[in-house]
């Protein structure tokens, strides 16, 4: 017989209940990822950056549709995708980084892409102070015209790029690793209540919303990484250089 104190026996319980809900409430139907490359380059865009103080980077938004068979709690599951009649059709969030992340960016609102920049009352966001002279971005509005859904070929989901900004890196602090986040609670909640809204199922309306239980709306960020300055490089050559100069000598 297994026994364990009450404290003991209350976290063992509470770890039980919760693993349900972890499990259950993990099912976004939309993810927007944000990747980036240094400006002036035809690098490919990547999730993780590594940036020089003073560099400008180019940023890139992706949305992308969940896989069929998706059970999201808030919003329903979707079976199945209609290319034409299913899709997404609006997102609504912000884009951040924490007062304390070693290296910083200023934000500049983006430019929409792909049709998002056609619906009534969309946005590319609008710039707020985070510290200094480093701007967050909020209510960075994505839509469509009205019936317009978007992100799917042959009935099957794609990265649907829907918006492109530049961005400047301010300071690389310590160095150490740095995101760039979204989101629709975060640094102040969104304008409105709904973040997404789209079809699935043949043509069944999906909204979410800023209080989901199982958040239909979902996000990716972007990792930022410090490479060493120049003169960095040069006081690393330092040692390099004796050597190979004592060797000589030595020969």
């Amino acid at each position: 017989m297994i026994r364990c104190s009450r404290f003991n026996c209350l976290v063992l319980a509470a770890l039980l209940v919760l693993q349900p809900i972890s499990v259950l409430f993990a099912a976004p139907l939309v993810t927007v990822s944000v990747v980036a490359r240094k400006s002036g380059t035809s690098d490919a865009y990547t999730s993780t950056l590594a940036v020089q103080n003073g560099e400008a980077i180019d940023l890139q938004f992706i949305a992308r549709l969940a896989p069929t068979g998706t059970n999201n709690a808030s919003a329903g599951n979707a079976s199945s995708y209609t290319q034409g009649t299913d899709g997404i059709n609006s997102m609504k969030f912000n884009a951040y980084q924490s007062t304390t992340n070693q290296i910083q960016v200023n934000l500049t609102p983006v430019t929409l892409t792909g049709g998002f920049n056609n619906g009534t009352g969309n946005s590319g966001g609008t710039q707020k102070i985070r510290s200094g002279s480093n701007n967050d971005l909020e209510n960075i509005r994505p839509i469509q015209n009205a019936g317009t859904y978007v992100g799917l070929n042959a009935n099957a989901p794609i990265n649907v790029i829907f918006a492109s900004a530049s961005a400047t890196v301010t300071s690389t602090g310590t160095g150490t690793s740095s995101t760039l986040n979204l989101s629709y609670l975060l640094p102040d909640p969104i304008s409105s209540t709904i973040t997404v809204g789209g079809k699935f199922n043949g043509g069944s309306i999906f909204t979410g919303n800023v209080d989901d239980t199982d958040p239909v709306l979902a996000f990716d960020a972007l990792t930022l990484t410090a490479l060493p300055e120049p003169a960095t490089f040069s006081l690393l050559a330092i040692p390099v250089l004796l050597m190979l100069r004592r060797h000589r000598r030595n020969d």
